[in-house]
């Protein structure tokens, strides 16, 4: 998943840092992240943990969540985590429209869409 993402995103012109996990994060905190996709479950937390994590450093980083979780628990947190969700399967086209609204409903001084991407999915 997390290599189509990148190819889709790329074709797309958006520079793209992919990783895999909260300790990966960890390793590069200090980097400049313009939008952050993350899947929810990972290896080593939850895409929310990764959020949690980045907007203690920048409140108003632009984030949204990709889920194939069905558990009615999970979606329920997902729900009430106050982070766009995307639901797996999805098109390319409803990907680029949540983009857009995250990124248009984040600050003036985050890049728009079409000048760069850096995410961790």
């Amino acid at each position: 998943m997390r290599d189509a993402l990148s190819h889709l995103l790329r074709g797309w012109g958006w520079r793209v840092t992919a990783g895999s996990g909260l300790r990966w994060l960890l390793q590069r905190a200090d980097h400049p992240w313009d939008l952050v996709i993350s899947d929810h479950r990972l290896s080593d937390g939850t895409g929310r943990d990764v959020i949690q994590y980045l907007r203690s450093q920048r409140p108003d980083l632009p984030a949204l969540i990709i889920t194939g979780d069905t558990s009615p628990e999970q979606l329920h947190r997902l729900a009430h985590s106050g982070l766009p969700v995307l639901h797996k399967p999805f098109r390319a086209e409803k990907l680029r429209a949540m983009i857009d609204q995250t990124m248009t409903r984040s600050d003036d001084s985050v890049r728009k869409p079409g000048q760069g991407y850096q995410g961790l999915g």
